[in-house]
C-alpha cells in the first residue's frame, strides 16, 4: 500500500478526557463543558469524541467509518515533547528531573565555557533564577517539577536567535525533558522577573500566561531530550520514500530527515490551511498537525477560549474531511491533558482520545489503549512501512469486521 494511502494525525494539544487515576478531576473535556457550556462539535461528535463524556446522542452512523476510544500515556508526567515521541512510536526513558536550585551553578559554569555569561538573581520571597543577557533561565512551572527549563526573553530587547542560542547551550548542559526558549513583545526583563513565581511543588519559574506571552508575537522552540527518532513513524515513512508534513508544534518537537513540509504555525486556522495544502499535494504519506491553541487556553486557565478553539477545530474538520480518499486514515488524539478549571496552569496526566475515521475503519468503540505508541504503530501499518520501536496497531486497512480493532493496546 506504500505510496497510495495517506495518514493524517491531528493532535489536539492538551485535550485530556479523564484522570488516569480514576478521580473525577482532572478531566479537561468535561470541565470545559461544565464551565463554558457543552461545545458544539458536530464533526467530532460523529467521530465519537462526546461518547467519551458518556454522551447519550444517537449512535455514530456506520458510513462515517468512525471508531472511538482513549489511551493511557506511558511517558512520565504529562509532557508535550515526551507525549509526541511516544505518539510516534518510541516510549522515552525517564529523563533526569533536577530543578534550577540543583543545577544552576553547573549551568553557569557550562554556559561560561561557550562564552555565555549567566548569574543568579535572587527574588525576595520567591527564590532564585538565572539571568543571561536579558533572558531569564528558570524552571517551567507549567509542567511537573523538574521536567522542563524555560529561557524567557523579550523580543523588544533581544532577537529570538539569541534567546535560542542560550537555550541550546542549556540543552547541551542538562538532561531535563525539554529546554524551551520563549520570546514575545510588550514586556521587559524587569517585567519577566516580576512574574517569577514559586510553585507549591517547589520549583521556581516565570508565569508566562500572566506575563502575556501567548499572543500573536509568541515565538517558541522545544529542544527535547534525545530519543531514537529513526524508529518513529515520520522517519520510517520518509525512509520508505513517502511524503511527510510536520505542522504546528509537531514541527518543533518531532524529528524527520528532510520532511516535505515543516512549519511551526501556532494559529489554528493557519495549521488547517497548511494541512489542507498537504492533503491536496500529497499522493501518499503522513501528515501530522498539532493544534496548540487548545493547550495555550489550558495554560491560561480559560475554559471559554478552550471551547472556542475546539469549535473552530470542528469547523475546519469539514474542509479537511472532503479531501480524504477511501484509502486515507484520519486519526485524532492528544498528548496529555490541560484542565483549565483546577487552579493551576500545569499539564494534567489524563487519558487522551483516540478517534479514527476512514472508509476502511471498522466503526465502534475501542478498548482503552495502554500507550500512545499505538498511534505510531497504526500509522506505520496503514502506510505499509516498517513498524516503530513500540506500540501495537489499533487496526490496519485489512482489518476484517471481526478483526482486532477492539483489542487492548500494549507497549512492546
Amino acid at each position: 500500500m506504500t505510496g497510495s494511502a495517506r495518514a493524517f494525525v491531528l493532535v489536539l494539544d492538551g485535550l485530556g478526557v479523564g484522570n488516569m487515576e480514576g478521580a473525577s478531576t482532572p478531566n479537561t473535556l468535561a470541565s470545559i463543558a461544565r464551565v463554558a457550556g457543552k461545545p458544539h462539535l458536530p464533526n467530532l461528535a460523529k467521530m465519537g469524541l462526546l461518547r467519551l463524556l458518556g454522551d447519550p446522542a444517537p449512535g455514530v452512523p456506520r458510513e462515517t467509518g468512525a471508531a472511538w476510544g482513549k489511551s493511557r500515556i506511558a511517558h512520565p508526567g504529562a509532557d508535550t515533547y515526551l507525549g509526541h515521541q511516544e505518539m510516534m512510536g518510541t516510549i522515552p526513558p525517564a529523563p533526569e528531573r533536577p530543578v534550577m536550585d540543583e543545577v544552576g551553578d553547573a549551568l553557569i559554569a557550562s554556559l561560561g565555557k561557550v562564552g555565555i555569561a549567566a548569574h543568579w538573581r535572587h527574588l525576595s520571597g520567591t527564590g532564585s533564577v538565572l539571568v543571561s543577557d536579558n533572558a531569564v533561565i528558570a524552571d517551567n512551572i507549567e509542567a511537573a517539577r523538574g521536567l522542563n527549563i524555560n529561557v524567557t526573553g523579550s523580543l523588544d530587547e533581544m532577537p529570538f536567535e539569541r534567546i535560542e542560542q542560550i537555550g541550546l547551550a542549556v540543552r547541551d548542559a542538562t538532561r531535563v525533558t525539554r529546554v524551551i526558549p520563549v520570546g514575545g513583545r510588550g514586556y521587559t526583563l524587569a517585567d519577566i522577573l516580576s512574574h517569577v513565581r514559586r510553585h507549591p511543588d517547589g520549583h521556581v519559574g516565570v508565569d508566562t500566561p500572566s506575563l502575556g506571552v501567548y499572543d500573536e508575537n509568541y515565538i517558541v522552540r522545544h529542544l527535547g531530550f534525545p530519543v531514537a527518532t529513526d524508529r518513529q513513524a515520520p522517519s520510517l515513512a520518509r525512509a520508505a520514500g513517502l511524503q511527510v508534513a510536520l505542522i504546528g508544534k509537531a514541527a518543533d518537537v518531532l524529528a524527520c530527515p528532510d520532511p516535505t513540509l515543516s512549519n511551526n504555525a501556532i494559529d489554528t486556522e493557519e495549521v488547517f490551511r497548511l494541512a489542507r495544502g498537504a492533503l491536496e499535494g500529497f499522493t501518499g504519506g503522513l501528515i501530522i498537525a498539532n493544534v496548540q491553541e487548545t493547550d495555550l487556553a489550558g495554560h491560561e486557565q480559560d475554559s471559554h477560549r478552550y471551547r472556542r478553539v475546539l469549535e473552530l477545530v470542528d469547523h475546519e474538520l469539514e474542509s479537511v474531511s472532503k479531501l480524504l480518499t477511501r484509502a486515507d486514515l484520519l486519526l485524532i488524539t492528544a498528548d496529555h491533558g490541560n484542565d483549565p478549571s483546577i487552579g493551576t496552569s500545569q499539564h494534567t496526566r489524563e487519558f487522551v482520545p483516540i478517534l479514527l475515521s476512514g472508509a476502511r475503519i471498522q466503526p465502534g468503540p475501542l478498548s482503552t489503549r495502554a500507550t500512545l505508541a499505538d498511534v505510531g504503530a497504526t500509522v506505520c501499518a496503514w502506510l505499509g512501512v516498517a513498524p516503530p520501536a513500540d506500540g501495537t496497531p489499533i487496526m490496519t486497512p485489512d482489518t476484517s469486521p471481526a478483526g482486532g480493532n477492539l483489542s487492548e493496546g500494549r507497549a512492546k
